[in-house]
């Protein structure tokens, strides 16, 4: 049986961007059985939304008047499923590779079979070039716990180490909220802290590190 994936789409004043990533979502090869989208866009509703997108996704679709990313995924939290097995985030900004959530199904059969795994997040495959790159690379730096070459941890020192491309299944210590899904049984008491409320900066950290 085919496991059921819910994502949760925070989003504000991004209708183009949107767009896009609901158009990525429905060319999905294995569709996803639940949209959430929590808006707190200036102009309110997006009359757009009705039709044809609705139609043709399961979209449900809120009006948060909070603009926050860490209340509004939180809110979308509250609206998933209880039939769901996976709940993902996704940034508005996303475009999903076609294949990209059938490939997600496949990995979380695969890694569940041998590993108490949480979480999973899909490889950025544009990710923006890593800033310091060359500090980050002196023996010294890692020495001192200050960063690591190792992808995707948490240091002594609190800051985190990116994950970037990977070419292969990775284990990390957090994951970024930009596109990932969790096991419905591990987030369903969790929360993100609303102390980071606006932009949010490393709520994702916060939150993924928590668990």
């Amino acid at each position: 049986m085919q496991e059921k994936i819910s994502f949760i789409i925070a989003t504000k004043d991004r209708a183009e961007e949107l767009k896009r990533l609901l158009e990525s979502l429905r060319k999905q090869t294995s569709p996803v059985d639940q949209i959430i989208i929590v808006d707190s866009s200036q102009s309110g509703r997006k009359e757009w939304l009705e039709k044809p997108q609705r139609s043709s996704l399961p979209v449900d679709y809120y009006y948060y008047a909070i603009p926050s990313t860490s209340n509004q995924r939180n809110f979308g939290l509250t609206k998933v499923k209880p039939e769901m097995d996976w709940v993902g985030f996704l940034d508005d900004d996303v475009i999903l590779e076609k294949t990209a959530v059938e490939e997600m199904r496949k990995a979380s059969r695969f890694l569940l079979a041998r590993y108490n795994v949480g979480g999973m997040g899909f490889n950025l495959v544009n990710h923006p070039q890593m800033e310091f790159q060359p500090l980050k690379n002196i023996p010294l730096v890692e020495k001192l716990g200050l960063y690591s070459q190792r992808r995707g941890v948490v240091l002594p020192s609190g800051f985190q180490t990116m994950i970037g491309i990977v070419e292969n299944d990775t284990e990390v210590e957090w994951l970024p909220s930009t596109a990932a899904i969790w096991r419905r049984e591990v987030i369903a008491r969790h929360r993100f802290d609303e102390y980071f409320s606006g932009y949010g900066y490393l709520e994702d950290l916060d939150f993924s590190y928590s668990i």
